[in-house]
């Protein structure tokens, strides 16, 4: 790249080690974010998109003492606060190597205290991150815990007028995983009758496949039914409004 005489600014150092870390490369993002660092002014705030990026390639390959890290030492050690792209990179790691509960919330607790504020985007990830910690124990009390800080958390999206269809799905799934599927269609009539967020045919089929796998095949046929009609009835409306 030097050679060419191309000098990379922080835009494209972010674009080369994202694109490491989906491919899983972390010593190559290690390599181009250390680059990136001895070419920067001295002293200089981090660049904060891409050091997210470096921690986001240990998250995605499941090292999270690498993750927290670079954590440390290149954002609290230089005097700079995590946001929540910090957040999001350590919880989806944290869901994709199954994290214990005590773990996530940890990192979220961590956020917190940085001032990262609970939206949409935290809030799912989040809710995630509570799903995926119930595959790591055989605590039926541990599981049940991280199923009432979901639906707490649900309460606070809508609080600040934050909850998507995707969030909610992610809690109804939780439910079916754990066998309660009533639980998972009372949040369903509740957003809809109190939080007037209404489920996408995508969400209802998410929640399915949760259902299907956790052997519930009943409850799994009668959630795609709800995503086939309500797909016939958006595409109904999108006839009427063209005039057809």
């Amino acid at each position: 790249m030097l050679e060419d005489g191309i000098v990379a600014d922080a835009k494209l150092w972010t674009h080369y080690i994202t694109a490491a870390a989906r491919a899983q490369n972390v010593r190559l993002a290690a390599s181009w974010h250390a680059q990136m660092v001895r070419e920067s002014k001295p002293r200089a705030p981090p660049n904060m998109c891409a050091t997210n990026a470096l921690i986001s390639a240990y998250a995605r390959c499941g090292d999270m003492a690498g993750a927290k890290a670079v954590l440390r030492r290149e954002v609290l050690g230089k005097g700079a606060r995590p946001d929540e792209h910090t957040l999001v990179a350590l919880l989806t790691g944290a869901a994709r190597s199954n994290q214990r509960l005590a773990e996530v919330e940890a990192i979220w607790a961590m956020g917190e205290e940085h001032g990262v504020r609970l939206n949409s985007f935290v809030g799912t990830t989040l809710i995630q991150a509570y799903r995926r910690s119930a595959h790591a124990t055989k605590d039926v009390r541990e599981k049940e815990r991280g199923l009432q800080l979901g639906k707490a958390l649900l309460v606070r999206l809508v609080h600040f007028r934050q909850l998507s269809p995707h969030a909610l799905a992610c809690q109804m799934a939780f439910c079916m995983e754990l066998g309660h599927a009533e639980r998972a269609w009372k949040l369903a009539e509740r957003a809809e009758g109190q939080w007037n967020v209404l489920m996408t045919p995508d969400a209802w089929e998410a929640v399915a496949r949760a259902a299907e796998d956790a052997g519930l095949l009943r409850q799994a046929a009668l959630l795609r039914d709800k995503a086939q009609a309500l797909a016939m009835q958006l595409v109904g409306a999108g006839d009427e409004g063209n005039g057809e």
